[in-house]
């Protein structure tokens, strides 16, 4: 697939043996890591600075197409919910560091609307929610991946529950509002999770009438 920009969560890497050099050496490009997150570039892009936090669990990347700087930060969320809460309190707490970032990106295990955003058998607990907690940090963001999609799709499917979710998500900043933004899904057999892309077109370009 022709990505830009790839955006890995749960790698679930062993701590004590990690295998960065070497994926890295398959990419053939600059490469992030931590145990829990992965970013990849297309060679025309290219890395100014990352870093991580959290345990691991937020890997931020700036990230530079032509002469422009784009800022991210992936996130994967604890999946238990004891843990998912405390780590979005935390995430808050830092609301300016992500308020000012160009994307936010990443596997949630959260969802904005249990009406919408699930399906399944049982019906959902609000006791169980959590993106109410992480929402303060959404403030200036837009929820691309659902703006780009003409339809409802579900990017996590839990067979023993029969529990079909959307927990992974794409933000843009309010700045990117002008944008137009296209999303697509991917299955894989060998995962309960899908491939979430986004193609971002810049406005129409229009001639104005003093250059």
């Amino acid at each position: 697939m022709n990505f830009d920009l790839i955006c890995l969560q749960e790698l679930q890497v062993s701590a004590n043996n990690p295998n960065f050099d070497q994926w890295t050496r398959e990419w053939n490009a600059p490469a992030p890591w931590t145990i829990h997150l992965g970013i990849l570039l297309s060679p025309r892009l290219s890395f100014v600075d990352t870093s991580d936090d959290y345990e691991g669990r937020t890997l931020f990347a700036t990230v530079r197409l032509a002469s422009h700087d784009i800022r991210i930060a992936n996130i994967y969320a604890p999946a238990k919910l004891h843990l998912r809460r405390p780590f979005f309190d935390n995430l808050t707490l830092d609301s300016l560091r992500f308020v000012s970032t160009d994307f936010l990106i990443g596997d949630w295990n959260a969802f904005p609307d249990p009406e919408t955003d699930r399906i399944s058998d049982k019906p959902h607990n609000p006791q169980k929610t959590s993106w109410n907690r992480l929402s303060p940090i959404l403030t200036q963001h837009l929820d691309a991946a659902q703006l780009g999609s003409s339809a409802t799709y579900y990017t996590f499917t839990s067979a023993s529950h029969n529990t079909r979710t959307r927990i992974d998500h794409i933000f843009a900043s309010c700045q990117y509002s002008e944008h137009s933004f296209n999303t697509s899904c991917h299955p894989y057999s060998h995962t309960d999770h899908t491939l979430l892309s986004l193609t971002i077109s810049p406005p129409s370009y229009s001639r104005p009438l003093l250059p």
